[in-house]
């Protein structure tokens, strides 16, 4: 079952195996695939699953100049929002929230943690999900039973 999940379900998503990036510090020389490869299979499971509607992204990030960042907080901008939102109650939750960061190495930034925090006050379910299993497997859990 784990094999058939991590299979991409769109040919044109990028593969795990073709994006990744050394990680690791003394003794540790492993590669781990970017988040972005891992969100993306993320969102590609999910409208295979669920529906092209079920699951979007919020582009948060990106190299921009002092004017595009300007401009795109006067419209709403705000850093450590989470990257990806599952709308539709289930259970006692308003929506899913999740915020990807890769199998090995990424950090949650204190902004993504008040972001987190502050959703679940709002009576969302927000989390972080370190790789396509996790995020997978919090996502059913969601869609079955609300958690």
């Amino acid at each position: 079952m784990k094999r058939a999940l991590g299979r991409l379900y769109s040919p044109t998503a990028p593969r795990a195996s073709n994006v990744v990036e050394k990680i690791g510090g003394k003794g540790k020389n492993t590669v781990c695939p970017t988040e972005h490869v891992e969100q993306s299979r993320v969102v590609s499971w999910c409208r295979a699953q669920y529906g092209p509607k079920s699951i979007f992204a919020i582009p948060n990030t990106g190299k921009m100049s002092y004017g595009a960042v300007n401009h795109f907080r006067t419209e709403g901008r705000s850093s450590g929002v989470p990257d990806l939102f599952i709308p539709g109650r289930h259970g006692i939750f308003l929506g899913l929230f999740i915020e990807m960061k890769r199998e090995r190495g990424g950090v949650t930034s204190q902004e993504q943690a008040e972001w987190i925090e502050a959703l679940k006050l709002a009576g969302y379910y927000a989390c972080v999900c370190r790789g396509f299993d996790e995020a997978v497997r919090v996502i059913s859990e969601y869609k079955k039973v609300g958690l």
